[in-house]
């Protein structure tokens, strides 16, 4: 049996918030007192890059699941009448 769009869509908000919730790790753990200056800078650019990675994914999985639960309108073909 094959998995629906929106079987897919819910399986990828967990791996999106764990991956969201290490960002923030690294976003915290670059500014402590061990990692002043070039070391936590460049922490903090990395889990700034990969937050903006995560928010456009979760935007993505949010559009598709919006699409999924928008009901399809079915195919009308418009007749036009003779004169």
């Amino acid at each position: 049996m094959t998995k629906s769009v929106k079987d897919i869509v819910f399986d990828l908000e967990h791996p999106i918030f764990e991956a969201r919730s290490l960002a923030h790790v690294l976003m915290m753990m670059s500014t402590s007192d061990e990692l002043r200056g070039e070391p936590g800078q460049a922490v903090a650019v990395v889990a700034s890059t990969l937050l903006g990675y995560l928010e456009t994914i979760k935007g993505a999985r949010e559009a598709l699941l919006n699409a999924t639960e928008q009901p399809s309108k079915p195919a009308v073909k418009k007749r036009l009448a003779s004169a």
